[in-house]
C-alpha cells in the first residue's frame, strides 16, 4: 500500500511540474507601401524561426474574386487576418504579420488585433517601418512587387494616395503601452539585415527561445 501511495505522489508531482504550452507571439511590421515590410519580414523570420504572414496572402486570395475595397472584400479581409492570428497564438506558433494601413481597413483594426492576441493569451509587439518619399517611389515598381496582384506598383498613384494621407496609421484602440513601445525604423539607407538587428536588439526578450 505504501509503495502505491509513493508512486501516485511522484506521478502527480511530475504532472504538476509539466509546463503549460506557451502561447504564440506576434510581431507586426507596419508601414506604407514599399518601405520594406516583406523584405525585412523574410529576413526576420529567417533569423528568429517566426512564421511570416504577409498581409497580401489574404489580400491576393480575395482579389481573385472581389474588387479591392469592395464591400465583400472589406467584410471578409479583417476576420480572415484575425482568425489566422488567433489560431496561431492558441497553437503557440510565433508569427510576423506585415500590415499596410489604408482607408479601406476599418478604424481601430490595430486595437482589435491587440485584443485578439491578448484574448488568446499571446504577446504582441509592433514595428513601424518608414522611408523617404524618393526611396518609396524608387522601390514601388520592382519586379518582385509586381508578382503580387494586390501590391501597389504605380508611382504616380502612390504619390497621390500618400499626399491624401491614404496610408496614415490609425492607432485608435491600441493600448497606450503598446503604442509607446512601438519601434520606428527608417529603412531609406539601411540594409534589411541591419533593420533586423535593430528589431532584435530592441525586443530581445520578446524573441528569446521559449
Amino acid at each position: 500500500h505504501t509503495h502505491t501511495h509513493i508512486a501516485t505522489t511522484v506521478t502527480h508531482a511530475g504532472y504538476q511540474e509539466k509546463p503549460a504550452p506557451s502561447k504564440g507571439r506576434l510581431l507586426v511590421l507596419l508601414g506604407k507601401p514599399a518601405v520594406g515590410k516583406n523584405t525585412v519580414g523574410r529576413a526576420l523570420a529567417a533569423a528568429t524561426g517566426f512564421r511570416l504572414f504577409h498581409n497580401h496572402v489574404i489580400v491576393d486570395s480575395l482579389l481573385a474574386v472581389f474588387d479591392f475595397a469592395s464591400a465583400p472584400f472589406v467584410r471578409l479581409r479583417e476576420p480572415m487576418w484575425l482568425d489566422v492570428m488567433r489560431e496561431a497564438v492558441l497553437l503557440g506558433t510565433d508569427v510576423i504579420f506585415t500590415f499596410s494601413p489604408e482607408r479601406s481597413v476599418a478604424a481601430g483594426f490595430l486595437g482589435r488585433l491587440a485584443a485578439t492576441v491578448a484574448g488568446a493569451g499571446g504577446s504582441l509587439q509592433l514595428v513601424e517601418l518608414t522611408c523617404s518619399t524618393a526611396a518609396m517611389h524608387a522601390r514601388i515598381a520592382t519586379a518582385e512587387r509586381c508578382q503580387s496582384t494586390g501590391k501597389l506598383t504605380d508611382a504616380a498613384l502612390l504619390a497621390r494616395l500618400d499626399a491624401s494621407d491614404e496610408f496614415a496609421v490609425d492607432w485608435s484602440g491600441l493600448p497606450a503601452a503598446l503604442r509607446q513601445a512601438t519601434l520606428t525604423l527608417d529603412t531609406t539607407d539601411t540594409a534589411p539585415a541591419d533593420t533586423v538587428q535593430a528589431i532584435l536588439q530592441q525586443f530581445g526578450d520578446f524573441f528569446s527561445p521559449k
